[in-house]
């Protein structure tokens, strides 16, 4: 008999790269997987690449509901499909479905597992509201105390998390994707309409505070020659926008939405240089290990990025760029600046990106994940 795991998460399925990659695993291992996920009523997800796997969606809209009630409903549906469920195992990617889950294996039996991809009580959101962060220490406290296995994606979350529940012994399973081979376009030089000796910076993902994008749009004011490409979108939009209408910026930076995570490798090997502008806005956002910083060494991409611990980890040992040394838009363009006054060093920075991207790949992290549901 198939061992059945109810995967559980809040994002949208259309650039959920990390569950769709741990989804595929345990299918291959044999498991029957459902996976739940939150989705916008106003838009439709792609879903073409989770062809295989059993999908539900919980249609709620995010931009018309207050924020207490949009997490209570999501809450309250996922538990009853959890209930429902009745599986072996549950494994509940981050905060906001780690409850529902645990109130499910309570009543019913199963096995939380436990993806805590980021801290979630500090995100700046949240520790800055004092109601807000003791609501979601309330029901982290209670919650993993029932979780039977755990994992976090960097080294220092580990630490954080074992230090404040001793009950917890997180293992960690990084966010890398899967290997692709470097392969050169001009999709976004197309796209956007750039020249083919203008230089392509790209940012991707989620459009967030603290993460720096408007900063980002701003420092081109002082970037001598370069194109800068967003990819996404988020509660940082606005500010983005009014950005981009200040001192003709639109000229020099293209906005793209949020593209499936099976078209992005392609686009990003179309650009020449990454950038990771966050800052060390509470402890998650200091502990980032983000995954763009992977997606980007696939792609080949010499980076600037924000200078975070675990970040200065992986660049101390495969050396793919330049650090931003502080979150404002100064010193984010005398990064872009250094990284782009030579050829060669964006040659160099480019093959030592390419080698970590054969090192650190999915393939040689999942059998760390799979070991959580034997």
């Amino acid at each position: 008999m198939k061992t059945t795991v109810f995967a559980a998460c809040i994002s949208d399925l259309t650039t959920e790269y990390r569950l769709y990659r741990q989804a595929r695993s345990l299918v291959r291992q044999g498991c029957d997987v459902r996976v739940v996920s939150y989705a916008d009523p106003e838009k439709v997800p792609a879903l073409g690449h989770w062809a295989g796997l059993s999908i539900s969606l919980i249609r709620l809209s995010r931009s018309r509901l207050p924020g207490v009630l949009f997490f209570a409903l999501y809450m309250i549906r996922l538990f009853f499909m959890a209930l429902h469920a009745r599986p072996a195992f549950y494994l509940a990617c981050d905060l906001p479905a780690l409850f529902p889950c645990v109130c499910a294996s309570l009543l019913r039996g199963g096995s939380v597992v436990y993806d805590s991809r980021e801290l979630y009580t500090e995100l700046p959101d949240v520790h800055r509201s004092p109601f807000k962060k003791a609501v979601w220490r309330l029901l982290e406290g209670f919650s993993v105390r029932h979780v039977v296995r755990s994992i976090t994606v960097c080294e220092s979350d580990r630490s954080d998390l074992a230090r404040k529940y001793n009950c917890l012994a997180p293992v960690v399973v990084r966010n890398l994707p899967l290997y692709k081979p470097y392969a050169p376009n001009n999709a976004l030089r197309e796209q956007c309409g750039v020249s083919g000796d203008m230089p392509i910076i790209v940012f991707q993902g989620s459009l967030l505070r603290s993460g720096g994008v408007h900063e980002l749009v701003c420092a081109m004011d002082a970037v001598s020659r370069a194109h800068l490409v967003i990819i996404g979108d988020g509660p940082e939009a606005p500010r983005v926008r009014k950005a981009l209408r200040d001192n003709n910026r639109a000229q020099r930076v293209s906005w793209l939405p949020p593209v499936p995570f099976t078209e992005l490798h392609g686009l990003l090997c179309s650009a020449d240089v990454g950038v990771f502008t966050g800052a060390a806005d509470g402890a998650s956002f200091a502990n980032a290990l983000p995954n763009k910083i992977f997606d980007y060494a696939m792609a080949g991409l010499p980076m600037a990025v924000s200078r975070l611990p675990e970040i200065e980890k992986v660049n101390g040992r495969y050396r793919f760029g330049v650090y931003i040394e502080a979150p404002h838009p100064d010193a984010i363009a005398r990064a872009l600046n250094d990284l782009l006054v030579s050829s060669a060093h964006l040659a160099e920075y480019r093959t030592h990106a390419l080698a970590m991207a054969r090192d650190m790949r999915w393939e040689n992290e999942e059998e760390r994940f799979l070991e959580l549901f034997l």
